[in-house]
């Protein structure tokens, strides 16, 4: 999941991605996916179906945006067909793209510490994006592990913790989270049949 986190982070902190998302153009055909849920005890549907905004990508955009792409630092690397599929969405989808320039909005406006971030920061900052508790974990009361197990520095780490308790970014995080990922940080791409596409669900 790394690599997926890491791409989620940095196409909300700064524009590396751009040349990638650009070249994934033509390829991507966004589809707005509806599911719904049922009273288990009497079957009755429930109200309010969740709706995901997910989409066909045409195999040959693999290679393509992978080309496009700059270097990945290891920590983030092999970079999967899962999170070159992401690269293409958030970029080519209208309305993932709209989004990420709130969550961004909302993250620019809060105010940065001091010390400078690692380059590790935008796995810790994807993650937080797409694990809404590991976002509350982070704002509430972060484990001693967290940062352990993301490698990242004290500045890391109370710059992720601003932005879990600011109102802003959680709700912008959750409204991305919501709509473009099914249960947390499963991350889900599947041969379309019949077609020489991919879809992501």
């Amino acid at each position: 999941m790394n690599d997926i986190w890491y791409v989620t982070g940095k196409a909300v902190l700064d524009k590396s991605l751009d040349p990638a998302g650009t070249a994934g153009k033509g390829f991507y055909t966004p589809v707005v996916r509806t599911t719904s849920d049922q009273n288990p005890t009497t079957g009755v549907a429930l109200p309010a179906p969740m709706v995901h905004n997910t989409g066909q990508i045409d195999e040959d955009a693999f290679p393509v945006v992978r080309k496009a792409l700059p270097d990945f630092p290891e920590f983030a690397k092999p970079v999967s067909i899962g999170a070159l599929a992401r690269v293409i969405q958030y970029y080519q989808d209208p309305a993932v793209g709209a989004q990420l320039k709130t969550l961004r909005d909302a993250i620019n406006a809060v105010q940065q510490p001091g010390d400078p971030l690692s380059d590790r920061f935008p796995v810790l900052l994807g993650a937080c994006i797409i694990d809404a508790s590991l976002r509350n974990q982070m704002a509430q009361n972060p484990l001693p592990e967290i940062t352990k197990d993301f490698q990242t520095t004290s500045a890391d780490h109370h710059f992720m913790q601003l932005l879990a308790a600011d109102k802003a970014v959680s709700d912008a995080a959750d409204d991305f989270a919501d709509s473009n990922w099914n249960g947390g940080c499963e991350a889900v791409t599947s041969v379309w049949a019949g077609n020489s596409v991919f879809a992501l669900r």
